[in-house]
This record gives C-alpha cells, structure tokens and sequence, in this order.
C-alpha cells in the first residue's frame, strides 16, 4: 500500500512518492522509472505528536501526484495502479466516508492537477491522453488527444488571470506543449490520435 505524507501547519505542502512495492508486475522500465521517483520519499510516516504531519494510504503503487483543490479542504493524487483518488484533508485512508476513487482513468495517472474553479481534475497519463474528471461524481468527462507520446505534466489558466481555468496545457515525452480551450470540450471523447478540439495548438521545442 502506497501512501502521501502531508506536512506542514496548514497541511498543505505535499510530499509524495512510494517504495518499492513486491506484490506489482513490473518490468525492466518500469523498475527504472519507479527508482527515479524514489527521490521523492517512500514509505509510510506516523504522525507527528502536534498533527502537522498526516500520511494518505490507498494507493497500491507509487504515487507520482498530487494536486489542492482551491478551497484547501480537499485534494487529489494519482500514481501507477491507475487510479486517482479525491481526498478530503481529514480522510487519511482511502475507505474514509469521503474519500472517492476514480476507477475508470485509462492508463497510469503521470501527473494531476485541480482547476482553479474546482469543478474539474485534469490528469496526464501513460496511454497518451490528458484526462478531465468530474470531482463531484468521480466519473471520467472527457479525454483529450493530440500528444504521441506519454503525459507528465497539466496545468490550468490560474486563479486571478482574465480566464482561469479556460484553457489548459500539458506537456509530453514527444517533446509538445499542448494548449486546448478546456470549456469547449468537455463532454466529448475522442478515438486514438483524433485531434479535433476547438482552440488546440501544439509547440515542439526546439531545444536539444
């Protein structure tokens, strides 16, 4: 069982990751990949004696994210098992009352990332894809296609810019930023490779 450890006194500075877990069937890149996380910490941690330090478990494989939704209260994370998981900050395992787990992410979840209006969780995946969920109901709402490669990184129009949470970037091994309207695609789901999202622009770096 994997877990996030929380610190801080408004628990909000995350510290994530997982050791090496014997139970999952991986193979030779996926070990590489999994001591390349490593730096971020593993295990598990007690908490500490004034509260300031709280460990999440539910995850049964490492944890490669996690996102605070605006309100502070609750947040998201996600990692190789597939799955991400929307916690309250009192939760602290996974069968809590409030704890909601996202079964249905296709491929593992690389990256994730609350909305600055909260009403979305967008998630980068291994399968290509950049996934947007409702946090309400925890059911996939969209998927967004246009990158080749593996997804490690989404983020949203911030809070306090003239159109937060309108538009979103992600970024990818096939060396693109993707850019996409996220408002106007809600709801559709493309086929495998299908780019044809309203206000999607695509930039290759350059850079070697």
């Amino acid at each position: 069982m994997k877990s996030l450890r929380a610190m801080g006194s408004a628990g909000k500075k995350m510290i994530f990751g997982g050791g090496n877990n014997s139970n999952s069937k991986t193979g030779p890149a996926e070990e590489e990949e999994a001591e390349e996380m490593g730096e971020f910490g593993g295990g598990s941690a007690a908490a500490s004696d004034d509260g300031s330090i709280r460990t999440f478990k539910g995850h049964k494989a490492p944890v490669y994210g996690c996102s605070f939704a605006p309100s502070g209260v609750k947040f998201v994370s996600g990692g190789r098992d597939g799955t991400l998981i929307l916690w309250n900050v009192e939760d602290i395992v996974v069968d809590s009352p409030t704890a909601r787990v996202v079964r249905d992410h296709p491929g593992v979840v690389l990256s994730c990332k609350y909305s600055p209006t909260g009403d979305l969780v967008a998630s980068g995946s291994d399968d290509k894809g950049v996934h947007l969920t409702d946090p309400k109901t925890a059911r996939l709402k969209s998927t967004l296609k246009g990158h080749t490669s593996k997804v490690y990184g989404v983020t949203f129009t911030p809070k306090g810019s003239t159109s937060p949470g309108e538009y979103l970037a992600s970024v990818s091994l096939d060396q693109t930023v993707m850019t996409v309207h996220v408002r106007r695609s809600v709801g559709s789901v493309h086929s495998e490779g299908v780019v044809s999202l309203p206000g999607v622009h695509v930039g290759r770096s350059d850079v070697r």
